[in-house]
């Protein structure tokens, strides 16, 4: 074969199930797939090549040939962040070879497609480094987001992962035809409570004998798959529940158009325990609703975004009266303790804060969260 101007690349496993990377004619992927799953037991290459690319104080690895055109990164108070603009120079099966991925030690990410590297580089000067937002998809070149949560995007696969969709995944997990990876399920815990959760994927159990010395039974268990959540638990076709109770809980269920209430109310309620709201509701399919509210304590501060006149006493100062911008934080979840902060900061020994009057903003912050506690002293 002479050497090829115009080719594609492609990736493959042997019949052994070896991870192979290749280059070939354009539209000649598959018969090379299928010639190598059919004929090909294993290849030896001279050195596996692996990219390493730096993320602030530690290294991601790839095998594909990526240069980072773009990096940024950050460090919070919620946790660590960075983003990054990549070509990818040899992306299999026509992935796009442009992407900016963005991910966040919280357990959120995911990455853009552009059309071209220029493209990239002015919607990363424009949209900021994220390029995931409304913005994002006004800038030229724009082709979609994805996104990635606790999974891993395809050109950060190493060794012989296998590609399913926009990811990667372990070597042994199946291309199940229904628990694909990234898919999302209402699915049982041990405990036999449904909730919403992402499939990983799903590996194939052989049929074998299972011996259970304490019963000293023997059972026969037949072929079998066991899948894979995000949150660390599986589900096992072969035992619907753990081996200490009876109970047979359902088959996990895909999400379909008459769960999406579920996965709403569960969004929903983050919002709520992140502050960003301070009540919702939920209309179920039999007419029935759900409200869901933050009811504070009589004696609680107020907590609502807003302007608030104040009087304010201070040890050696006589009681002065002013208005006050206030937007709920950890550091100061309502308005006294705003007020008594920025006083305190001025060298001020406040001995009482009273509300006179209050304009709360309309659709504004509603409280700090339940999730962030003031820092430590």
């Amino acid at each position: 074969m002479t050497a090829l101007s115009v080719y594609s690349f492609g990736e493959a496993r042997t019949a052994n199930g070896q991870q192979l990377q290749f280059t070939c004619r354009p539209n000649e992927q598959s018969t090379i797939s299928a010639f190598l799953a059919e004929h090909v037991g294993d290849v030896s290459v001279p050195m596996n090549r692996v990219v390493s690319l730096s993320h602030g104080a530690y290294q991601q690895y790839s095998r594909y040939d990526i240069k980072q055109d773009k990096y940024a990164g950050s460090d919070g108070e919620s946790g660590s962040c960075y983003a990054e603009l990549l070509e990818i120079k040899n992306p299999p099966d026509g992935r796009c070879g442009v992407v900016i991925y963005w991910y966040g030690t919280n357990g959120d990410g995911g990455f853009s497609e552009w059309g071209s590297l220029a493209d990239a580089r002015s919607a990363w000067a424009k949209s900021g480094v994220r390029s995931s937002g409304k913005a994002a998809k006004e800038c030229k070149g724009f082709i979609r987001f994805v996104e990635c949560g606790v999974l891993r995007p395809w050109f950060y696969a190493i060794g012989d992962e296998h590609l399913v969709g926009d990811y990667t995944c372990p070597r042994g997990l199946n291309d199940h035809p229904v628990y694909r990876l990234g898919t999302r399920f209402l699915a049982y815990d041990q405990d036999g409570v449904p909730g919403i959760k992402t499939c990983l994927g799903a590996r194939l159990i052989p049929a074998e004998k299972d011996n259970n010395g304490f019963m000293s039974r023997t059972f026969e268990v037949p072929e079998h798959y066991v899948v894979y959540w995000d949150d660390g638990t599986v589900y096992d076709e072969a035992h619907r529940a753990p081996w200490w109770t009876t109970e047979k809980y359902p088959a996990p269920r895909l999400i379909g158009n008459d769960d999406l209430w579920i996965a709403e109310a569960t969004r929903q309620f983050r919002l709520l325990l992140a502050g960003k709201t301070n009540a919702f509701s939920i209309n179920f399919t039999d007419g029935t609703k759900f409200n869901a509210r933050i009811a504070p304590s009589k004696d609680r501060n107020p907590c609502a975004e807003g302007r608030y006149r104040v009087a304010v006493s201070c040890k050696g100062i006589r009681t002065k009266a002013g208005w006050a911008d206030f937007v709920p934080t950890p550091e100061a979840p309502d308005v006294v303790a705003y007020v008594t902060q920025k006083l305190v900061e001025q060298g001020k020994t406040v001995t009482r804060v009273e509300i006179l009057e209050a304009e709360v903003k309309p659709g504004g912050k509603k409280w700090a969260g339940a999730y962030i506690s003031p820092p430590q002293k």
